[in-house]
């Protein structure tokens, strides 16, 4: 089971010994941003919560993927953190962008060409949730896939984990029940939805 951030780099670094050719794009390493970054990230970003900054902290997270994870998208020209965060937040550059401040959200990850975001500012979500856009259907609203960013991490790893087990087995079904049970089993506070999001993203995982 993946529950936390040391277990989501650990399994990282496995993962890195199975594809070094990849390491550098899925391994998770230590540490991440300094204190000079950190302040320009609350100085550019009012409210960013501490629960992820404290990610930022430990892990560097620049052009790292867990599957079909960005945790922090690699941007052409953006030279870390808080270039990349910049450029995902203005809707001058990215036309969703328009959109996050009423929700009170940043930009910080995508699934695939989906937006995933972190609450900021209470409103229709706690501060520190993660959510998650639908670039499909721009007019649904973003739904909660975690409590917090550390919490997004290991379901994302687990996610990932449950594919890698199950790799050229073509048992989607059975492979789509492990993972659920993992998730209701280490995360029993989810609620319907947060299930039925991440049994979505499981689909095409593992389908």
């Amino acid at each position: 089971m993946i529950t936390n951030l040391d277990q989501v780099m650990a399994y990282t670094r496995r993962l890195g010994e199975t594809i070094p050719s990849l390491r550098k794009e899925i391994v998770i390493v230590s540490p991440g941003c300094d204190d000079e970054t950190v302040a320009q990230l609350r100085k550019a970003f009012p409210g960013m919560p501490d629960s992820y900054l404290t990610v930022l902290r430990k892990a560097k997270l620049d052009g790292i993927a867990i599957g079909y994870f960005q945790l922090l998208p690699f941007l052409s020209g953006a030279k870390g953190a808080v270039e990349t965060l910049c450029f995902l937040n203005d809707p001058k550059r990215n036309r969703i962008a328009g959109e996050y401040r009423g929700a009170g959200v940043y930009q910080v990850a995508a699934w695939e060409a989906d937006p995933i975001c972190i609450a900021h500012a209470p409103s229709r979500f706690r501060v520190g949730q993660v959510v998650k856009y639908n670039s499909g259907n721009p007019l649904a609203p973003p739904e909660v896939i975690a409590d917090d960013f550390e919490q997004f991490l290991a379901l994302a790893a687990t996610l990932d984990s449950v594919r890698a087990k199950y790799k050229g087995q073509r048992k989607p079904v059975e492979a789509l029940q492990e993972f659920l049970h993992t998730v209701k089993e280490c995360f029993p506070q989810f609620g319907d939805q947060e299930v039925r999001v991440w049994e979505s993203m499981g689909k095409v995982v593992l389908g």
